[in-house]
């Protein structure tokens, strides 16, 4: 996901007054290593998602050598939810989240997690639910890498080429609103990121929101979302078709 740039909310939220009774997320450490802590999180955490990357992303030298420690601190952390249950038990579910690296498209999702469920679980004996795949949309840092490199033109020559009409119906924006801390509304994350509310009437405020408006409003794009349409799709939830 693209990092949040909030510079415009934060202004925003300066001239609204507060709203009453609203909790504030709250983001919480957990060290599974410490049998305790464990059990907690099996007590009050039913989904775990973990983003992994193909061993052979690894490179040589002290940098490769980061990438190896953290690839075997991965492996751990995997091994130790299956100890707690996740991935396990059923009702435990330990999802893996695979990004590809660089200007290129997910391989397809389903022959992506048998390759990951046959692998990880012939070295390492571990087991998972799902493996979901996600489109790098061209934004933040990625966009910013990608210019560096000179590779965002023929990434975005990709994801417009790759465009699949059947993603349509899927479209998180189709289905769901994205929510800022300060109450404003945005059709996905990556709006939010971009900071493009929603459009029409009657306004972008959650106080103003309405059911019947939501199903009918105009959707706010704008080139990127040529992401989430290229090839099989991308959602938070994986792939769209």
């Amino acid at each position: 996901m693209a990092p949040r740039d909030r510079t415009d909310q934060t202004r925003v939220a300066k001239d609204l007054r507060p709203e009453p009774d609203v909790e504030e997320d709250k983001e919480v450490e957990v060290d599974i290593k410490k049998p305790e802590e464990g059990a907690a999180l099996r007590e009050t955490v039913e989904d775990v998602a973990a983003e992994v990357k193909a061993e052979r992303d690894l490179e040589g030298g002290e940098r490769g050598k980061r990438k190896a420690q953290s690839h075997a601190e991965s492996v751990a952390v995997l091994k130790r939810l299956n100890e707690v249950g996740y991935g396990i038990d059923e009702e435990l579910k330990l999802d893996l989240v695979f990004n590809p690296l660089g200007p290129v498209l997910p391989p397809a999702q389903s022959e992506l997690e048998d390759t990951y469920r046959r692998e990880l679980k012939a070295r390492y004996g571990i087991e998972f639910t799902r493996l979901i795949t996600i489109t790098n949309l061209p934004l933040g840092r990625f966009l910013d890498d990608m210019r560096r490199k000179d590779e965002d033109a023929r990434y975005w020559r990709l994801v417009k080429e790759s465009f699949n009409a059947q993603t349509i119906e899927g479209l998180m924006c189709r289905h769901q609103l994205h929510v800022g801390f300060d109450g404003t509304m945005y059709d996905c994350d990556f709006n939010y990121a971009l900071g493009m509310p929603v459009a029409g009437e009657p306004g972008t405020h959650i106080r103003d929101f309405a059911p019947e408006t939501f199903v009918r409003r105009c959707i706010a794009v704008g080139e990127h979302c040529y992401g989430c349409t290229a090839g099989q799709g991308s959602s938070c939830a994986g792939a769209l078709v």
